[in-house]
């Protein structure tokens, strides 16, 4: 193997720290205070418009991203240019998709629980297209273009383990992952992932439904959302580029 630079060492550990996080304390506090509003909201709410929502959302993200304004941003003429680059340049552009990620989740969440229960399930959708832009520009960011059939469960995959509450279920999808063409070849993976996220947002936005309260919670809500997702998303991608360089054992 390639040895690691100093800058990518530490890259490594923070990856690593990451796979071992538990739920943090505002997660735990947060599903305790939202599983009774969850259930009612999805006693009101049938869970196909939550996955439905979803999959229109991934849709819209595949026609709304492209890998142009990150190229932009970096100065690069294509992604292959942007492969050939340092694991530091990568993660100054990954950065600037964190930030303007968490600022357009912050937004939602407060429009959306500004409108209460009416306007919470259009959040389900608005939150998803923001989450899987970021997903999607991150991989950019590293040089990735998920442009491949196989990469659409690979893309709700890192949703998915963004979602996950312990170590070892996040372990576990990790593995998967790592397997793009089993995750492609199995029909059925894509449409668990769909199911199982529309579980987690419908509780995420249920915070929004509370009266009085909701624009507030359901933007801190969503930004800490967000700030899980983007940080899965970039551990995931510097974890494939140091593979695809030699500079990590691949499983």
């Amino acid at each position: 193997m390639t040895s690691l630079t100093s800058y990518e060492a530490k890259a490594l550990q923070q990856i690593t720290s990451w796979k071992s996080e538990k739920l943090s304390v505002y997660n735990r506090v947060a599903n305790r205070a939202t599983n009774p509003l969850a259930s009612l909201f999805r006693r009101l709410i049938p869970q196909a418009v939550g996955v439905n929502g979803i999959a229109a959302a991934y849709a819209a993200s595949g026609w709304l991203v492209g890998p142009g304004e990150i190229l932009k941003s970096g100065g690069m003429a294509s992604l292959e240019d942007l492969r050939q680059q340092p694991l530091e340049f990568c993660d100054q552009l990954a950065g600037k998709i964190d930030r303007g990620s968490q600022a357009f989740a912050a937004v939602d969440g407060a429009v959306t629980g500004a409108g209460g229960f009416v306007l919470a399930a259009a959040d389900v959708v608005a939150l998803t297209m923001i989450v899987l832009r970021a997903i999607r520009h991150t991989g950019h960011c590293y040089g990735f273009a998920l442009d491949r059939p196989q990469d659409r469960p690979y893309v709700l995959g890192i949703l998915m383990i963004a979602c996950t509450k312990s170590p070892t279920e996040r372990v576990e999808l990790l593995g998967k992952l790592s397997n793009i063409e089993l995750w492609w070849m199995n029909e059925a993976v894509e449409a668990v992932l769909i199911e199982g996220l529309s579980k987690q947002l419908i509780q995420l936005a249920s915070l929004e439904a509370i009266p009085g309260i909701g624009a507030v919670i359901g933007s801190a809500a969503n930004l800490v959302f967000c700030k899980q997702v983007t940080r899965a998303a970039r551990c995931i991608f510097q974890e494939r580029w140091l593979k695809e360089r030699n500079k990590l054992a691949t499983e």
